[in-house]
This record gives C-alpha cells, sequence and structure tokens, in this order.
C-alpha cells in the first residue's frame, strides 16, 4: 500500500522522469529539425522557439481551465499518453511529410515562400507535443498541492528542479546514448514508451482520489499585481534565453560546434535551473518579503551574465591546459567531455542558478496574493513566452548586430533594470534615492563591462578545441570577423600571407595571397582539383552548382571554363560569402561573372525549390563533425541531390581524411556508392580526397584541356600540376577496386536517422585518428591499380611533379629520377637520388666477379628488392621494361636460382603476367626462412595479387590461410592487404 507521504515523493520522481523525456524530444527533434531547416543553428533556435512556445500555450490554457476540473492528475496522465502516442508516430509522419515537401511541394514555390512553409511545417510537427508538454507542469503542481499539504512555494520548488535535473540528464542520455544506440526513430520511441508507461502508473495512483483546490483566486485578473510579475517572468524567461543562444555561440569556440557540444550546453544550462530551483525550497515558504528577494535576484543575475564576458577568456587557457594534460586515448576524451561539460557550468552555473529561483519566487508571490491556482501556468506561459523572444533576439538581432559582447550586455541590462523597477514598484521600504544611485552604479558596471572587458577575437578564432592553443598567432591580422546567425566568421593573414577563413574558428580554407607567391596552401591544391579534374573528365559540363563557399576558389576556377554557362554557389551563412572577398582578385569570378549566382540557402533546401539539372555538382563542405555539417553526407542526401543531375552527370565530394578514422569515412563512402553505383576517388594530398560518383559508368579517358586553358592551367602550374599524370598519380581507384573493401567495414551507411558521423565524427577529431591509409595503400609495392585497371596507365615515361604533400606523385617523381641514373637519361629536374639509391644503382648496374658470391647474392636480392619498391607502383610499363633489359644484361648467366625467380617476379609484375606473379612468389614464398618479414609479406601479397587476376580464389584462399598467422601474428594487418582479401571474398 502505498502511503500519502510515499505518494507525494513518488510524483516527485515521476515528473523528473517526465523532464527526462521531455528535454529526449527536444534534443531529438533538434536532429529531425536540422534535416529540413538545413542547418543546426536553424532547427536549434526553431525547436527552441517552438518547444517553449507550445509550452507556454499549454502552460496557459491549463491554468486557465484547471479550476474546472476536480482531478488535475488524471488530466496529467492524459497528457503524457498522448505525448507518448505522438511519440509513436512521430517518425513516420516526419520521413513522409519530408519527401512530400522536397518532391510535391517546396518545387513549386517560391523561394520565400518556401521558407515560410519549411518552418511552419517545422512548427506543426513538434507544436502540438510541446503544448501538451506545457500542460503537465501546471497540472501536476496543481495537482500536488490539492493532495499535500506541504508548503506551496516548497512545493512548486521541488517539482521544479526534478522535472529540470531529469532533462539535464535527458539530453545527455538521448545524445550520448540512444542515438547511438538505436538511431534518432528509436530514441523517440523511448520516451514515448516511457510516457504512456508514465500516463498508466499517474492514472493507477490518481483515479482513486479527488482533489481539493486549496488556492481559489480573489485577485482580479487585470489587477496590477500578477500584470507585473507576469511581465518580470517574460522578461525573465528573454533574458534567459538571450543567454542560453550566447553562450551557445561564445562556447562553440572553446568546445568546437559538434552536435556533442550543444548537449554539454543546454544540460548545463538546465543543470543551473535545477539547482537554483533546489536551492530555494527550503527557504521559499519562510521569506519575509520575497519581492524584494526577487528583485535583488534579477539585479545579481543581470551581473553575473555580465561577468561572462571578462571571465569567457579564461575558458581558453583552462581547455589549453586540460588538452595539453590529457592522452589522446578513448579515458581521454572521457574527461575532455567532462571538462567541457565543466566549462559550460563555469560560465553558466550563477547566472542560471538565480534564474533558477526565479519561477518558484514569482510563483509563490501570486499564490500568497490570492491569484489562485492559475499563478503557477501563467508565470510558467509568461516565462516560456518571453524565451521565444529571447531565442529570436539573439539569432537575428543580437549577434548578426550586437555581436558576442553586445547579446551578453543585452540580456544582463533587461534584468538588472528588472530589478530595479520591481523595488521601485513594489518594495515600500526601499528609498527612490538608494535605487537611483544603485542603478547608476550597475549601469557604470555595464558601461565598464562593454567599454573596458573585450572577447579577445586572437581567442575566438584559436580554434583551441583542435589546436590546443588558446590564442591565435598574435602577429597574425584579423581581416574580417563577423557573428553571423549560423556561425562566427573570421578571415585572418597571417605573416607568411597565407589568408585563412575560419567557421567558429575551425579554418574552412586559405590561401597564400600576395604579388610573389611561390608555394601553395594545402587547401589550394584541393580547391583547384576540385574544378579542374570533373572538367578534364567531362570537358562538356554546362550546368554546375557548388554546395559550400569556403574561399570561392573552386567556383572561380569552374568560371574560368568557357563552356560553363551557369554556376550556383550555395552557402548558408552570409558572412562567409562577405569574409571570402578578402580573397580577391584571386576569386573575382564568383562576384563579377555574370554566370555566377550566389545563394544564400541550405543546400537541401535551394535545390528541391529550384528543381534544376547539372551537369556538375561540387560538394565542399566543413569537416564532418561540425554539427548540421554531416547532413551532406547521408544516404538520403545523395539520394535526393541525384536526381538534379543530368544523364551523364556527376557528384563531385570533398571529404577530409584528417580528423576521421577510417570506418566512419567508409560510413560515407558506402552511403554514396548506395546511391551512386560507379565512383573513382582522387586524393588532392596526403588529407583531402575526392570523390567522382555517377549514375552511368563512363570509360572516357581523362581530357589535357584543363592544362591549355591559359587561366586554369596557371592554377594548377601554381599547385604543381602540369599533366594528366599529376591526376593519374592521386588516383585511388574505383567501385571495382574498392568496393568490395568499403562492404568488409562493419558499419552502416551514413544515415540522417542513425547519424552515424555525426555522433563519432567529434571523438574521432579527439583522438587525433584519421583515414590516410586509403591514401597510402597504393605505395605498396605492387603495382594494384595498374593490374585491376589495366589501361588505364597511357604515357611512355613518368613526369609526375614532385610533392612533398603527396606520397605517391613525391615517390613517382623519385622513381623517375632512379629510371634515370639508370638509363642514363637526362631528368627535367636536378633532383638528387633517394637516399640509399645510388648504392643500389650501382650493385645492381655493375656486375660482380663472381656472380654466384653468395654474400652478393643475398645483397643483389635486397637491393632488387628495393628497386621493386621504388618503381613498380610508380613507372610506366615502357620504364619498368627498360629496367628489366638492364638487370638482364648483369650477369644473367650466372645467377642463382634465387637471383633468377626474383628477377622473374619483378619482369611478371612490372609486364602484368599473373600467373608467373602467382607461381614465382608463392615459390619463393615456400623458401620464406631465407627472407626477411618485409620481403615474405612483399611475397604473400604477390602471391595473393597473382591469385585474384588469374581468378583462382580458392588458391587465395589457402596461401591467406597458410600464411597470415605466420606473417602479421598479433600485428595490425595493412589496408592493402585487408583490400585483396576483401577482393577474394567478394568473387
Amino acid at each position: 500500500m502505498i502511503t500519502k507521504a510515499n505518494r507525494h515523493w513518488l510524483i516527485i520522481v515521476i515528473f523528473s522522469i517526465s523532464g527526462f523525456t521531455g528535454l529526449i524530444y527536444e534534443s531529438v527533434w533538434s536532429h529531425y529539425l536540422k534535416l529540413f531547416l538545413g542547418h543546426a543553428a536553424y532547427a536549434q533556435a526553431l525547436v527552441l522557439a517552438i518547444f517553449m512556445g507550445g509550452m507556454a500555450l499549454g502552460a496557459w490554457y491549463a491554468a486557465a481551465r484547471s479550476d474546472r476540473h476536480t482531478n488535475l492528475l488524471l488530466l496529467y496522465a492524459l497528457a503524457e499518453g498522448i505525448i507518448g502516442l505522438f511519440g509513436l508516430v512521430f517518425h513516420p509522419v516526419f520521413d513522409f511529410l519530408l519527401q512530400f515537401s522536397h518532391g510535391a511541394v517546396l518545387p513549386w514555390l517560391a523561394p520565400g515562400w518556401g521558407h515560410v512553409w519549411k518552418w511552419l511545417l517545422g512548427s506543426l510537427l513538434i507544436l502540438p507535443q510541446s503544448f501538451l508538454l506545457g500542460t503537465t507542469f501546471p497540472l501536476l503542481s496543481n495537482g500536488l498541492l490539492r493532495r499535500h499539504d506541504t508548503g506551496t512555494g516548497w512545493t512548486v520548488s521541488m517539482l521544479y528542479f526534478s522535472n529540470s535535473i531529469g532533462a539535464a540528464i535527458g539530453v545527455l542520455v538521448s545524445g550520448f546514448v540512444l542515438i547511438g544506440r538505436v538511431g534518432l526513430p528509436g530514441t523517440i520511441l523511448t520516451a514515448a514508451i516511457i510516457n504512456i508507461l508514465l500516463a498508466l502508473f499517474v492514472y493507477l495512483l490518481a483515479k482513486s482520489e479527488q482533489e481539493t483546490p486549496k488556492f481559489p483566486a480573489r485577485l482580479p485578473s487585470r489587477h496590477a499585481l500578477p500584470l507585473i510579475f507576469l511581465m518580470a517572468s517574460f522578461l525573465t524567461g528573454m533574458a534567459s534565453f538571450i543567454y542560453e543562444i550566447s553562450w551557445i555561440r561564445m562556447l562553440s569556440m572553446v568546445l568546437g560546434a559538434s552536435t556533442h557540444s550543444f548537449e554539454l550546453m543546454l544540460s548545463a544550462f538546465i543543470l543551473g535551473l535545477a539547482l537554483g530551483g533546489f536551492w530555494i525550497r527550503r527557504h521559499i515558504d519562510n521569506i519575509a518579503d520575497p519581492v524584494a528577494l526577487a528583485a535583488g535576484i534579477q539585479i545579481i543575475m543581470g551581473l553575473f551574465a555580465v561577468s561572462t564576458v571578462p571571465l569567457y577568456n579564461f575558458t581558453y587557457e583552462f581547455m589549453s591546459l586540460v588538452l595539453s594534460a590529457l592522452d589522446r586515448t578513448d579515458s581521454g576524451y572521457f574527461f575532455y567531455t567532462i571538462t567541457g561539460h565543466a566549462i559550460c557550468l563555469f560560465i553558466m552555473l550563477p547566472t542560471t542558478f538565480c534564474a533558477g529561483m526565479t519561477f518558484p519566487l514569482f510563483t509563490k508571490i501570486l499564490l500568497q496574493n490570492d491569484y489562485g491556482e492559475r499563478s503557477i501556468g501563467f508565470i510558467y506561459a509568461a516565462n516560456t513566452l518571453g524565451a521565444i523572444c529571447g531565442v529570436f533576439i539573439a539569432v537575428f538581432i543580437g549577434l548578426p548586430l550586437l555581436g558576442l559582447k553586445g547579446s551578453m550586455l543585452l540580456g544582463g541590462g533587461i534584468d538588472i533594470v528588472l530589478g530595479f523597477l520591481l523595488l521601485l514598484i513594489l518594495v515600500r521600504n526601499v528609498s527612490p534615492g538608494n535605487i537611483a544611485i544603485n542603478l547608476l552604479v550597475c549601469a557604470a558596471v555595464l558601461a565598464a563591462a562593454y567599454g573596458l572587458t573585450e572577447i579577445d577575437k586572437n581567442r575566438l578564432i584559436s580554434g583551441v578545441y583542435r589546436t590546443g592553443t588558446s590564442v591565435f598567432a598574435r602577429a597574425s591580422e584579423i581581416l574580417f570577423y563577423r557573428d553571423g546567425k549560423t556561425a562566427t566568421i573570421s578571415v585572418t593573414r597571417l605573416k607568411d600571407d597565407n589568408v585563412i577563413i575560419a567557421t567558429n574558428g575551425k579554418p574552412d580554407a586559405s590561401i597564400i595571397m600576395g604579388d610573389n607567391v611561390k608555394e601553395p596552401s594545402q587547401d589550394e591544391i584541393t580547391m583547384v582539383m576540385a574544378a579542374a579534374l570533373p572538367l578534364a573528365i567531362d570537358p562538356g559540363i554546362r550546368q554546375a552548382a557548388n554546395i559550400g563557399m569556403g574561399s570561392g576558389m573552386t567556383s572561380h576556377i569552374l568560371l574560368d571554363w568557357p563552356g560553363i554557362e551557369s554556376l550556383d554557389t550555395v552557402e548558408i551563412e552570409a558572412a562567409m560569402v562577405e569574409g571570402a572577398r578578402h580573397y580577391l582578385p584571386r576569386v573575382a569570378n564568383v562576384y563579377e561573372d555574370a554566370r555566377s549566382h550566389i545563394h544564400i540557402e541550405d543546400a537541401k533546401t535551394f535545390f528541391s525549390l529550384h528543381q534544376k539539372k547539372y551537369d556538375l555538382i561540387v560538394s565542399e563542405p566543413s569537416n564532418p563533425w561540425v554539427s548540421g555539417t554531416s547532413n551532406l553526407f547521408t544516404r538520403e542526401f545523395y539520394r535526393d541531390i541525384k536526381r538534379h543531375l543530368n544523364p551523364g552527370g556527376m557528384l563531385v565530394q570533398w571529404l577530409q581524411v584528417y580528423e576521421l578514422e577510417t570506418r566512419l569515412l567508409m560510413s560515407v563512402i558506402k552511403a554514396l556508392h548506395e546511391q551512386f553505383p560507379y565512383f573513382d576517388i582522387y586524393s588532392t594530398d596526403n588529407s583531402n580526397l575526392l570523390i567522382i560518383s555517377r549514375l552511368e559508368k563512363t570509360d572516357q579517358a581523362l581530357d589535357a584541356g584543363v592544362f591549355t586553358n591559359r587561366n586554369i592551367g596557371r592554377e594548377l602550374a601554381h599547385v604543381g600540376m602540369t599533366s594528366l599524370q599529376d591526376f593519374r598519380a592521386r588516383y585511388l581507384g574505383n567501385e571495382k577496386v574498392l568496393g568490395a573493401m568499403i562492404n568488409r567495414y562493419n558499419i552502416s551507411p551514413n544515415s540522417d536517422y542513425f547519424p552515424i558521423l555525426d555522433l563519432n565524427a567529434e571523438r574521432s577529431r579527439y583522438l587525433g585518428l584519421n583515414a590516410r591509409e586509403l591514401v597510402e595503400y597504393r605505395t605498396m609495392p605492387l603495382p594494384l591499380i595498374k593490374l585491376l585497371l589495366p589501361g588505364y596507365y597511357q604515357d611512355a615515361r613518368t613526369r609526375v611533379n614532385d610533392s612533398t604533400l603527396h606520397t605517391f606523385a613525391r615517390r613517382s617523381h623519385k622513381a623517375a629520377r632512379i629510371y634515370a641514373e639508370f638509363t642514363g637519361q637526362a631528368m627535367d629536374s636536378d633532383m638528387a637520388l633517394p637516399d640509399g639509391s645510388a648504392a643500389m644503382v650501382y650493385i645492381l648496374n655493375q656486375p660482380p666477379r663472381d656472380c654466384q658470391d653468395p654474400g652478393y647474392e643475398k645483397l643483389w636480392i635486397n637491393n632488387l628488392y628495393q628497386l621493386a619498391l621504388n618503381t613498380l607502383p610508380y613507372l610506366q610499363p615502357g620504364e619498368l621494361k627498360d629496367l628489366i633489359g638492364i638487370l638482364k644484361q648483369n650477369c644473367v648467366d650466372n645467377m642463382s636460382v634465387s637471383q633468377l625467380q626474383w628477377l622473374v617476379l619483378y619482369k611478371a609484375l612490372a609486364e602484368g603476367d599473373a600467373k608467373i606473379i602467382r607461381q614465382t612468389a608463392q615459390e619463393l614464398l615456400h623458401n620464406g626462412e631465407r627472407w626477411r618479414i618485409d620481403q615474405r609479406r612483399f611475397l604473400f601479397a604477390a602471391a595473393l595479387l597473382g591469385a585474384i587476376l588469374q581468378q583462382e580464389y580458392d588458391t587465395a584462399i589457402e596461401v591467406w590461410n597458410t600464411h597470415i598467422d605466420d606473417l602479421y601474428g598479433k600485428s595490425s594487418i595493412p589496408f592493402e592487404v585487408l583490400l585483396l582479401q576483401s577482393l577474394i571474398k567478394s568473387s
């Protein structure tokens, strides 16, 4: 039997669980709506606004009608049950409406009306549940007050605390546990089931007992007191959410603009409210003058908020110190996450603690003054209505016009002025003179905070969460800084004239500017190639689109091609477009060419609204760990984008391999390959990929016209590319070579509803993981691409430019130097031989007196093996044939059997003779005790490759099973060997 006292505590616990599910909904709705609205900042703003707006309406409605009902707990149970039912159907309804909007509605709407439709539909999707969530607090609070004799202030404070603490936990559990385990549909389904169970449990508790109203309303609704406190609650909510939006932007610079960072900030904000409510519960029923206390708290809250401006600079130092102390391990990542939460609390807690006290105090004041049960609902409604205004003021006025510091001071000023107004109007024993003096003091504090404190922009642009350095190079010059609607954009010039444009401190593009620039930046290589490579693949491109402005260079170079008739550059943040002007005149075409059209819009909405089709779409978003960016790497995005390609059109996807582990990269490629059957992957340097995706297979050879185009050829030469060989040196393979390897990874395709990338990319960034093994596998000593894709190499001689930023290109250049040394031909450059190569050339080129000398035999084989490593993957077939001819001239008649076998294997690999490759490699491997471990692994891979080329998969499996444990044991198997295994398994 549950006693009355136990029932009281049980209901408080139930309400904490209700808060837990409520913030799961808010968190998951943000994920869902950013799929529809296109950016996390817009989704967060809309969810906050509609969530709070719906709750305001619900609270207002419940407050106005609660005195007509005799069992409010039953109504509460009904509300929880309906919320749960909405949750059960939310995902299928959302998915249907999303497809319906993009396929049937947005194509027929003008862009302005398209935005109206998106925001209206997004509001309708979450408004009913938000309305019902808003009814829960007044219904449960008044129902509990009717049934129990505890102090009114204690009950309201305790319920406010329990609901808020549940919410603070809910947002963390949702983001860090549930979405990763069961995806967005499973997470919202979990919350729905909990709601339904809560409804059934409260129904059983409430059905047997009637309630007796204890607070009949005696104070007229038009009386000044309730109007004053309703307005005070409104302004408090407004100021609090100006703080929240500003803090989110501020702390994104310290923690990174990832989804998990947002969840940490939201949890810290709500936790502060909960702790404030918890503290006031012991004092609220014994306060002599709650109005004076409420006024004082408002003033203190405003001052605390203003103090976060100077304190904010120290968070960079703290984060830098923490990163220097932590290991880049999973345990280090755990403590890094905890540190992020601690930083959020350091900034937010004093202010939100005060904010958490105001709601119970305002409610207590109205209940004491006979405003009745409606006090709770109306105060709650006014507070949440103010929150909506705060969100929109911060996003659309405060940040763009006032900046971070100005927005914080605006919120602080609202709270301080409100506190003094309450003192002046309602507190009788405080003289107006003292109020005026104190108000002037506070005004002076605000003025000093605005004039004397400064948020150091060198800290804001430091990207401390990535670099561990709290201050950007002070020797640099900040050319541009703006707090945009979705992100903070900066442009800086370093001492070497490298100009970097960054989003929330994360560099997105860089170009070395100046009149006498000799070396390009690393980003320039990728941006130039992202434009030139598709033009070399299909010179007939007419209609093109580029997703992401960046520096503007990719769009600029595309417009240098005379065949381009129209280019749409789609960028969601207007400040990025303004910032990129600092790259003029290097990107002049984007701003001046009549064929160029810049659209401030998210990509999904742009393509749905305009319904254009293109020959080429280039997608170059920011890193996948940035919140909202990962939506441009999902199966749903690729499904939609292919509808906007003309027959024969291609999608070029720029994807970073640094700060991204291989399995996450494969999740993206899986999502892409699921929608595009054919793809080719190129590495622009050792850190970036370009994935060329098409719906139809094509064997069209690359066209060299981009090198003869005056402007594009000049840009290509500037980044070290002068011929098609420089493209081919960066080729990593297609679906035939890499398709089976992609499927080897036990990871699902990245999806909007199962956002693997969004949830895991930040951890990958912190741990410093990368997927460079995909770039570097081509440097294995076997000529994989040449043998698996015959006909790809068509040149007579290797002429690849040296590139310190690309391993294969650099080694190809060195291979050409070795070839020149062997054959005595002149080189185009005076580059010296690679380390150790001079001795190798001498030993292999000079016949000894006794070719059967056992010591010389091993030396000769070791050097032949070294020659294979340095030449097989890099030289053209004709050059390899020349080398073999030279080697055969040198005492071939006196070679040992082993020497001959190694030379035969080298020749077979050069000529692509699969049968000889397999036979010879197996024979040499049989005498494996004679060879070094690296040589045995080379023979093992060669035997596998030969069997694959002959389609002798049973033989390949036998070779694998026989040697894999002996050769690798407990050490990790290289990517290229796993690639060969995947080709065997896919047969």
